[in-house]
């Protein structure tokens, strides 16, 4: 399992209800920005099972789901809704405009969270 969020507290608050939902710490965690989301995700994958990966708060495009669709499991939670994406059956898609990716990932994993 991998995360992979945003570089700002948003993102950070996002990981942080991954570890609790999960309950572990253990999980590779890379934070980047919108401009490297794709050199981050394949720097990701290197030596590592491509099995769950999530991604909070950052938008990408269909290079980037392309690239994603490797892992076996994928939950890309983003509070920008962006139509550049192709569609995948491994890839599930939480794109809504909220005033947060924070709150979407809590209404994903069910945590009642005051972040």
């Amino acid at each position: 399992m991998i995360a992979i969020a945003h570089a700002d507290c948003d993102g950070v608050a996002c990981v942080s209800l991954l570890y609790q939902a999960k309950n572990t710490f253990k999980i590779p965690t890379f934070f980047t920005t919108p401009k490297n989301l794709r050199n981050t995700l394949c720097r990701s994958m290197i030596n590592r099972e491509l099995d769950e990966l999530y991604i909070f708060d950052l938008s990408g495009d269909k290079k980037t789901c392309r690239i994603a669709s490797a892992f076996s499991k994928v939950v890309w939670i983003d509070h920008h809704v962006w139509e550049e994406k192709e569609e995948y059956d491994n890839i599930n898609f939480i794109l809504k405009e909220s005033p947060s990716a924070c709150e979407l990932a809590s209404q994903y994993f069910g945590i009642k969270s005051e972040l």
